[in-house]
């Protein structure tokens, strides 16, 4: 993986588990489709072109709020 990729969101297909990076499937498939406008909040994988949910990512704020509470 090349250094600028490093810092991405990768992401496992749900249904052939192979990885890729959520900008790859924004590139090619988001420009056509109509929901893109709002963020549909899915990556379409490249490789079988299943829509997989985006990971979701815990607001700091949130996790000085729970502390060690959230890791169970």
């Amino acid at each position: 993986m090349s250094p600028e990729r490093q810092n991405e969101t990768s992401i496992e297909c749900g249904f052939c588990q192979k990885s890729y990076c959520a900008s790859d499937s924004s590139d090619s498939f988001c420009s056509s489709c109509p929901s893109s406008r709002n963020s549909c909040g899915k990556a379409r994988c490249p490789h079988c072109f299943y829509d997989n949910p985006l990971p979701l990512v815990r607001p700091a704020w949130l996790s000085r709020l729970l502390g060690k509470r959230g890791k169970s």
